[in-house]
């Protein structure tokens, strides 16, 4: 995975740290990284890393669609595992 990818899979599993809910919303996730998603190009990456995460089996649309429009998600337990151990 890219160094960017697993930036954004650390950064999401900090903002379920001390949480009891494995909702992160992928967003503020990559604003906080500097992922620009109001940009054309900056939104291909942006997509480009979720995509990566998904596949991986890391990250899982919520199950109510409305959330996931919102941006929320869940974190696997693979991808709380991933991004402690990288």
């Amino acid at each position: 995975m890219e160094d960017k990818t697993v930036r954004f899979l650390r950064r999401l599993r900090e903002l379920i740290t001390g949480r009891n809910s494995r909702h992160v919303y992928r967003v503020a996730a990559a604003r906080q990284l500097g992922l620009d998603i109001q940009t054309e190009p900056g939104h291909l990456e942006y997509e480009k890393h979720l995509a990566d995460l998904e596949l991986a089996g890391y990250l899982l649309p919520h199950w109510n669609s409305n959330l996931t429009g919102q941006g929320v998600y869940l974190i696997t337990e693979k991808g709380i595992v991933a991004a402690v151990e990288s």
